[in-house]
């Protein structure tokens, strides 16, 4: 075959890829049902996804917000869908840490999902107001800290959130004597008021003021250093055990669903997130890139599981508390 011969199969293949899909798909919208809300901050995201699925497999993907119930609701809807792919979850990576908190949670990502892709991947930081907080490294805070006869009051996003446990298994770790702030949002406008003088926040949140200097950021969660964050430790670096998970927002969907139909849209997440300027909106957003295949995705998962199940016995966090 000539060369001209192999490039034209080449450019027809790219054309009917979709095409098969399409055939695979039911005529209709597929519902893309978020944890978030609306105008938080997993919609964008959740958006940009919508938009490469749609043009990969040729049907409006329609984002529909359900934060109620912290996240379950929206879980449990995907979970007991039709296994068709016409119904997709977007989640973050509080769909695992809550089922270790909260015994009754009436899910299991690992046995009710099947995990399509990580969109990205980020980390939570330690950020103090240095006119409220002399340390200038994570040793000096933990010195501060402790001599402070009352404590340090840290903000988090709630209770069971990874900011929540990873400010306990900090403490506990450190011997600090920690009071927890849980804030839905408005962290970082109580932290640049003056209003809280330490915030455990994850980086998209804070990455407006990632490099302005207004604020000090001590430590990093994760296996290492962020790539936003290149000149700040990792609290693993620092000597603490046990903060290897990284926050992330990834897609699911029902488990039963055809494995070529699971293949096919984790593959238009991956290959979308490999467009510049895909990659480039994701790394504006505070996060890294990563846009896995659904194998990948499902290794991690498991792999997470188990972390997020130490960390939860470490901290004795439970629902409540």
């Amino acid at each position: 075959m000539t060369t001209m011969g192999r490039w034209l199969l080449a450019v027809l293949a790219g054309f009917a890829a979709p095409a098969v899909l399409a055939e695979e798909l039911p005529d209709r919208p597929i519902r893309m049902v978020m944890t978030g809300s609306a105008g938080g901050g997993t919609d964008a995201p959740s958006r940009l996804v919508a938009q490469l699925i749609s043009e990969a497999v040729g049907r409006t993907v329609v984002v529909e917000p359900m934060p109620s119930g912290g996240g379950v609701v929206a879980v449990t809807t995907v979970a007991r869908a039709k296994p068709d792919g016409m119904t997709i979850l977007s989640a973050t990576s509080a769909i695992i840490t809550l089922p270790h908190i909260e015994p009754a949670t009436p899910y299991r990502a690992t046995r009710d999902l099947v995990g399509l892709s990580q969109l990205n991947a980020g980390g939570n930081i330690l950020m103090v107001n240095p006119e409220l907080v002399p340390a200038t490294t994570l040793a000096e805070f933990v010195a501060w800290a402790k001599a402070r006869p009352d404590g340090v009051a840290v903000g988090n996003y709630g209770h069971g959130s990874s900011s929540h446990l990873f400010t306990e298994l900090f403490a506990r770790q450190a011997g600090l004597n920690i009071t927890h702030v849980p804030m839905r949002s408005g962290l970082l406008t109580n932290i640049l008021g003056g209003h809280l003088c330490c915030v455990m926040i994850d980086t998209s949140s804070a990455s407006a003021q990632l490099h302005t200097g207004r604020l000090r950021i001590l430590a990093t969660t994760g296996p290492g250093r962020l790539a936003a964050l290149p000149q700040v430790p990792s609290f693993i670096e620092l000597g603490y055990r046990d903060f290897q998970p990284l926050i992330w927002q990834g897609f699911f969907l029902p488990v039963g669903t055809p494995p070529e139909i699971v293949a096919k849209l984790g593959r238009a997440i991956h290959d979308g997130v490999r467009r510049p300027e895909v990659a480039q909106k994701i790394r504006d957003w505070g996060f890294e890139p990563v846009g896995s295949l659904p194998e990948e995705f499902q290794a991690r998962l498991r792999e997470e599981d188990a972390i997020w199940g130490s960390v939860a016995a470490a901290t004795g966090i439970r629902a409540g508390q």
